[in-house]
């Protein structure tokens, strides 16, 4: 007979993870962080990321949603740490910081939980969009992760909108979704065999509302279109994903192809994040099980502004829409459809569908995706068998007819004239006879040629910074048009010719400011009368002057200005480029811009300037407030009557009392646009130990300052230090003279 021992013994190793599963299961109250396998000892632990906009006041909606991920992750079964990641995105030192800290500390006082950990991660500065938001929470996560020795591929990662609130126990329908919950997923090869597996969207619940939208579908303009589908839940006919909660394995996450960190709004992160899924995985599923409720309404997260680039929430823009078709529309008509689409009902419908077609044009032409993008099916794919709703066929016979129709009609540009309006008149200039009333023609070198000869290049750290990592881009013809000016004296004559035979042509007005007016081969001057001496420590009321003449004689017909001294080299095409792109355009009717490199006066952020080296750049909005308030204010506030050679610092006084503060001008990777040194300079430069002691590191303490060839940006706008000869060279550099 069997020993009874033994076979209670053997029965118990049996049983065990049963009982243990029985008492488990009566420990009520805890949390889902991780659900099991039914076949397997892995483990999927869940982890959340939401996008905030640190300026939006109502913090009300993302304390509800983090709330609700709490209420609604909670299952009987299981406890195991859970990580929720809100990032507040653009906290401004001077505005919003202590509020947005405020906020952080009330969300991790929520997680004050054994088996929740909630780390908000704030960015500072200018908000930097979903896209980027989400990429530095997954990078957290992924150092989280490697800390606590957990792998990857056992993360479950959930984006959550911030204004969306989780109804339902969610867990086991989504994760069942994504072939995590399933026993026939037991088999290890089963799990990896698709690298790029699917997406599972939450199902939306408008408020006042008891439909379910099963999706957000994309028209051809790219508008999201909240749409029922009943008991649907494959995404049949769909770009997009329902956006309110998504959840994926973190492993397709990491592995998604297009990770295009220049699309701000949820809106287009989503769609292209469903792009990379439709294309290149195993697409887009709806669990109508696990709901979510959009605390907005739809229209009230301006699904139709095209314009809004600081919505986090809200549709695509043009720029994005550009950015989207470069990556996955880059055969076939479709990208024409798309911007026609978008910009016919528009008064400036011509002008925005070039705009989109030059950023598509950037995108194609730097291959930052296609290289990966090849990889996945075509767009064709996409339209046969995932998005076929659409008469492509009828919108692709209507614009044909447009462009037949624009190819016959002439547009006169100067048929609209502007008014312009009456300026009260406060400098003059004087002619090369000294006689006063002299106005300078601003294009006498508009059809002058730069240099085009070929010519040495010796291998230096300018060369390098400028072959390496700045590039020459292409404006598009419809790009702003720039004033340029360039303030020097007589015996510096000599140094005006490696200007206007390099740069200077490539601006569409230019001015040289001089103490005396000449015109001569290359050298074109104007003396602009200014109160006190000509010398170093007035330069402060020349410019004040330059600037009042160039208001007075010029405003109307150009679009933004420019200044720096007669050592400036600076880019014109990459300048224009710059202010062609979405992130001005969107805001330059709006708000003076003043534009340069920001330096903190001796380290004090309340004073900060954009330094004269490389020159600053105002819009419209600037110039005019500059200009006027210079010489019409009542009070002293702009220093009327100052003796300084600091004019950057007093330029940037007079724009502090008018509440204007220099624009953050660094791109999408935090390098630099406007440079104070001459390239090898900024690629040499290394923190000293001792950076109190340094003051170029004191006036950059406040900025997060890059080094090596992270510090210049790709489309670098301009440099100072440089002589004739340097001049001339670096254009070469520029331009592909050398031999």
């Amino acid at each position: 007979p069997a020993n009874p021992i033994k076979v209670f013994s053997f029965i118990a190793v049996l049983l065990w993870p049963v009982i243990y599963f029985f008492i488990t299961s009566n420990n009520a109250g805890v949390r889902v962080a991780s659900v099991r396998h039914d076949n397997s000892g892995a483990r999927t632990k869940l982890a959340f990321v939401l996008h905030h906009d640190a300026s939006d006041n109502n913090n009300n909606f993302l304390i509800q949603a983090v709330q609700s991920i709490l209420d609604t992750t909670k299952n009987d079964e299981f406890g195991e740490t859970m990580v929720i990641l809100p990032v507040l995105d653009g906290a401004k030192e001077d505005e919003n910081l202590h509020a947005t800290k405020g906020l952080a500390q009330q969300l991790r006082e929520m997680g004050d939980h054994d088996d929740v950990i909630i780390q908000p991660l704030i960015h500072h500065d200018k908000p930097i969009g979903v896209t980027r938001t989400r990429l530095m929470a997954t990078e957290y996560l992924s150092t989280m992760a490697k800390e606590m020795n957990i792998n990857p591929a056992d993360i479950c990662l959930v984006l959550v909108r911030d204004d969306v609130v989780l109804q339902s126990h969610w867990t086991e329908p989504v994760l069942e979704a994504l072939h995590l919950y399933s026993a026939t997923m037991a088999n290890p090869d089963a799990l990896n065999a698709s690298r790029l597996s699917n997406i599972a969207s939450f199902a939306v619940q408008f408020p006042d509302s008891d439909h379910l939208g099963m999706n957000v579908e994309y028209n051809l303009a790219l508008d999201p279109q909240w749409k029922q589908q009943g008991d649907k839940t494959k995404l049949v006919l769909s770009a997009g994903l329902a956006g309110a909660a998504s959840a994926m394995r973190f492993r397709t996450f990491l592995d998604l192809v297009v990770q295009d960190q220049m699309l701000y709004s949820a809106s287009s992160a989503d769609l292209n994040m469903a792009l990379n899924v439709w294309l290149c995985g195993d697409g887009v599923d709806v669990v109508s099980d696990a709901r979510a409720l959009l605390l907005r309404s739809p229209a009230s997260s301006n699904h139709n502004d095209t314009t809004n680039t600081k919505n986090g929430n809200g549709s695509v823009t043009d720029f994005e829409a550009g950015r989207i078709a470069g990556t996955w529309m880059t055969d076939g008509p479709y990208s024409a459809m798309l911007f026609h689409a978008r910009s016919s009902a528009s008064s400036s419908s011509s002008s925005r569908a070039l705009y989109m077609q030059s950023v598509m044009e950037d995108v194609m032409e730097r291959r930052r995706y296609q290289d990966d993008a090849d990889r996945c099916r075509s767009f064709d794919h996409f339209i046969d068998h995932i998005n076929a709703s659409p008469d492509w066929a009828n919108i692709a016979m209507q614009l044909e007819e447009l462009e037949d129709n624009e190819k016959t009609e002439r547009t006169d540009e100067n048929v609209t004239q502007k008014n312009v309006k009456a300026i009260k008149r406060y400098t003059d200039a004087t002619d090369e006879n000294g006689n006063l009333g002299f106005v300078y023609n601003e294009k006498w070198l508009r059809n002058e040629p730069s240099i085009s000869d070929k010519m040495k290049c010796p291998q230096t750290t300018h060369k390098r910074m400028l072959t390496e990592k700045v590039q020459l881009a292409k404006p598009s013809p419809k790009a702003p048009k720039i004033f340029c000016v360039v303030y020097t004296i007589e015996k510096a004559h000599h140094k005006i010719p490696g200007i206007t035979s390099t740069w200077g042509p490539k601006c569409d007005g230019f001015l040289v400011a001089s103490t005396k007016t000449v015109t001569e081969p290359g050298i074109h001057t104007v003396n602009i009368v200014h109160e006190g001496p000509e010398e170093y420590n007035n330069i402060w009321q020349k410019v004040r002057s330059i600037w009042r003449y160039v208001y007075e004689n010029y405003f109307d017909e150009y679009d933004y200005f420019h200044i720096g001294g007669d050592d400036l080299f600076l880019i014109p095409e990459n300048l224009k480029y710059y202010l062609e792109s979405h992130e001005i355009t969107s805001i330059t009717d709006k708000q003076p811009l003043f534009m340069g490199r920001r330096f903190a006066e001796q380290g004090n952020t309340k004073r900060i300037f954009n330094s004269g080296g490389s020159g600053y750049t105002m819009n419209k909005l600037a110039m005019e407030l500059l200009a006027t308030q210079m010489y019409e204010r009542d009070d002293r506030l702009c220093a009327p009557k100052a003796h300084t050679f600091a004019e950057d610092v007093m330029v940037a006084s007079c724009f502090r009392v008018n509440k204007i503060f220099p624009y953050d001008t660094r791109d999408e990777f935090g390098s630099e646009r406007y440079m104070p040194f001459m390239p090898g300079h900024h690629l040499t430069y290394q923190a000293p130990k001792n950076p109190g002691n340094d003051w170029y590191m004191n006036y950059m303490g406040p900025f997060d300052l890059k080094f090596g060839l992270d510090h210049c940006s790709k489309y670098s706008v301009a440099f100072h230090y440089v002589q004739p000869d340097d001049m001339r060279l670096f254009y070469g550099m520029m331009h592909g003279l050398c031999q």
